[in-house]
């Protein structure tokens, strides 16, 4: 499976005040496996997808599902992460490759991010340079 997507978005973000929350409202805040983390307000998103699902025999284990997905935002205007107000950074990419397993209604995924500017991303740094962090997680489909 391949999928690619290009996106244009546009935010009014009506953040509290930024002497307050040091929160400015050129961004949105938003989250994912229990972390928030800033983007910009305005701008384009790229990403690209390529999956693999194969049935196999291995036990309790029924699929086996390879994935890599890329992402990549061009923030419209100076964007930092960091402060939340207008700067100079790079723009921020995202790329994670990995694995689910399926066995009956129980699943288990592994997968490695790497980014550069991943908007703090399950906590990693956002200071221009590539990141590693190994990810896990474990599911029950009721």
């Amino acid at each position: 499976m391949t999928q690619l997507q290009a996106t244009t978005y546009e935010f009014n973000a009506e953040n509290p005040a930024e002497s307050v929350s040091g929160i400015s409202d050129n961004v949105i805040q938003i989250g994912a496996f229990g972390f928030n983390y800033l983007i910009p307000a305005e701008g384009e998103m790229y990403s690209a997808s390529l999956a693999y699902s194969m049935d196999v025999d291995w036990g309790p284990v029924e699929n086996v599902y390879f994935f890599n997905d890329f992402s990549y935002i061009d923030p419209d205007g100076a964007f930092s992460a960091i402060n939340s107000s207008y700067g100079n950074m790079d723009d921020p990419m995202l790329n994670d490759i990995g694995i689910k397993l399926t066995a009956g209604r129980y699943y288990a995924w592994f997968d490695v991010v790497i980014n550069k500017n991943g908007l703090n991303y399950v906590g990693s740094p956002v200071d221009d340079g590539w990141h590693t962090s190994v990810q896990s997680r474990f599911g029950l489909t009721c």
